[in-house]
């Protein structure tokens, strides 16, 4: 065999372990053993390989480690290889708006605009990419004003979600309104994604925001009503019953409450939640 062949038939054996390796790292990640796979990514990008899947899983996986400065370092690593993929900019903004949450307040608003800015290029490369669309759109109606929130354009991205996907646009038009204190707008959203909803077990997250929702208006049986029915759809969800249980609460029934986060933590024993408000009932 020729010398060159030798070498092109090493380089592609190599790269073929690397390639297992990182998927390797990635079913880890997705089986949310995160430090495992940390060591894996760490260890394959000191070599620095081009390959951009590498360094996006690394920063997701970053990110689920609450290193947000890192992740977003690697997601831009991605970003140079593959410069045209919208996802990736779309969780490079996710990375940013989480490590403006957790810094200083002279980092914030510098954080904010990368965060927005990455959001904004998504929508650009691929203007049909719905999750860039509501990144964008939830960006402008948490953001404040002076770190270019802007109600107006998140309402226009969430139309432009509904145009396309009905369910998801008006659950972000409901959050929207609700977050701008506009209550009849929103229920009237809810409202119809209730009628439109039903028995759709795909959309019970609905009846997750419908109930904080009532809940936060003090309107408590008929939040206890709607956490109800998300458990109707999904009855394997630790969520939902973590939510009934802060509707009980809300109704100062603690012992149905504590039923409640006792099935969530059934279903999932590492819920957080519902182990410290559990706790909290108990002692």
């Amino acid at each position: 065999m020729k010398l060159s062949l030798i070498i092109t038939f090493f380089s592609l054996s190599l790269f073929a372990q690397t390639e297992k390796t990182i998927d390797q790292a990635i079913a880890l990640f997705r089986s949310q053993e995160f430090e495992k796979a940390g060591e894996i990514f760490e260890e394959l990008m000191e070599d620095e390989p081009e390959i951009d899947s590498l360094y996006f899983y690394a920063g997701l996986n970053l990110m689920r480690m609450e290193e947000y400065g890192d992740a977003a370092d690697a997601i831009s690593r991605a970003i140079e290889l593959r410069p045209k993929d919208s996802n990736y900019y779309i969780n490079l903004g996710n990375a940013y708006g989480l490590d403006a949450l957790n810094s200083s307040i002279f980092s914030k608003f510098s954080l904010a605009k990368k965060s927005k800015e990455a959001y904004l290029k998504a929508v650009e490369i691929e203007p049909e990419n719905l999750n860039a669309h509501f990144a964008l759109a939830s960006y402008y109606y948490q953001a404040p004003g002076i770190a270019g929130g802007d109600t107006e354009k998140a309402i226009e991205h969430a139309n432009f979600i509904k145009e396309r996907d009905e369910v998801r646009g008006r659950s972000l038009l409901a959050q929207i309104f609700a977050n701008n204190d506009q209550l009849a707008k929103a229920e009237k959203e809810f409202k119809i994604l209730d009628e439109k909803v039903k028995n759709d077990s795909s959309q019970f997250f609905i009846y997750n925001s419908y109930g904080y929702f009532l809940l936060n208006q003090n309107r408590v049986e008929e939040a206890i009503e709607k956490f109800q029915k998300q458990i109707s759809l999904a009855p394997n969800n630790a969520n939902a019953y973590d939510s009934l249980g802060d509707g009980y609460l809300a109704a100062d029934n603690k012992e149905k409450a504590a039923e409640s986060f006792r099935k969530a933590l059934e279903i999932d024993p590492d819920f957080e939640p519902s182990k410290e408000k559990l706790e909290e009932i108990e002692n």
